[in-house]
């Protein structure tokens, strides 16, 4: 899932958290994806400054996923973010295995390939994919009024100290800098606003993409294309909030299989 979606979901899972913990909490809900993002440009970016065994590590969940949990007390910044991480981490385990997953990325599939695109995407199973989590997000945008500017708030109040202490200790080293700096552009742009416009919608994932090195949908496609993410939007939009349904009714359980490790990871008690 994407970032709001990710936020959509601590928010009431975690709801009863307020003040810093909450704020903490958010980070760690969406830190894998920022560290995901900032990965690939990093390898490019800073390939110099890193020791060549350590491009690949830019995850702070690798350790968790290996039960190799760094101890926090409650009252440590530390403490919630790894619990916005386990929860993130459950969520998407939920997400990707669910048939709302399934049924709606073959919706969007032949949306996509109805447009006659002068040259679509290779690789249509991960561009259907960011489509599906993009439209969450853009739904959750259009149905909960102020619900971005309480994400960025949240993110806005973030300790640089604090952030850069809990990557150190999960291995996320060498460029720590680097990442914050990215990190408060990620915050000072608040481009997920933008996510309601078809064509800020086009280029968010046109950008996301490319990450990989894949190439995106061409400008003269751009018509053709919203036109087909009108329609995605409203074949989602009718029933888009079973699937937090059914992740929250999951969370609920409080324990969940981690299908990529085969270990079982737990909220911090």
């Amino acid at each position: 899932m994407n970032f709001i979606s990710h936020y959509f979901i601590a928010k009431n899972y975690f709801g009863n958290e307020q003040g810093e913990s909450m704020d903490y909490t958010v980070l760690g809900s969406v830190l894998p994806d920022l560290t995901g993002i900032f990965g690939r440009v990093a390898r490019e970016r800073y390939a110099e400054k890193l020791e060549k065994k350590r491009l690949e590590r830019f995850d702070p969940t690798v350790a968790i996923k290996d039960q190799r949990i760094v101890r926090y007390e409650r009252d440590n910044p530390g403490y919630h973010i790894t619990n916005g991480i386990i929860n993130h981490l459950k969520v998407d385990t939920v997400f990707h295995n669910s048939d709302f997953f399934t049924e709606q990325r073959e919706f969007i599939k032949s949306e996509l390939e109805n447009l006659n695109l002068v040259k679509g995407p290779r690789y249509l199973h991960f561009v259907t994919h960011i489509v599906l989590e993009l439209m969450l997000d853009r739904l959750l945008i259009k149905e909960n009024d102020g619900i971005c500017d309480e994400f960025y708030t949240h993110l806005q109040k973030i300790e640089k100290e604090a952030l850069i202490l809990y990557l150190n200790e999960h291995d996320y080293v060498q460029v720590d800098n680097e990442f914050f700096d990215f990190f408060q552009r990620f915050v000072s742009s608040r481009y997920l606003h933008t996510y309601t416009h078809n064509e800020h919608f086009i280029f968010a994932l046109n950008r996301i993409i490319r990450l990989p090195g894949l190439s995106g949908f061409e400008d003269s496609d751009n018509n053709n294309l919203s036109m087909a993410i009108t329609k995605i939007e409203l074949g989602i939009s009718s029933h888009y909030k079973t699937i937090f349904d059914e992740i929250n009714s999951k969370l609920d359980e409080n324990l969940l299989r981690n299908n990529t490790s085969g270990s079982s990871l737990r909220l911090i008690a």
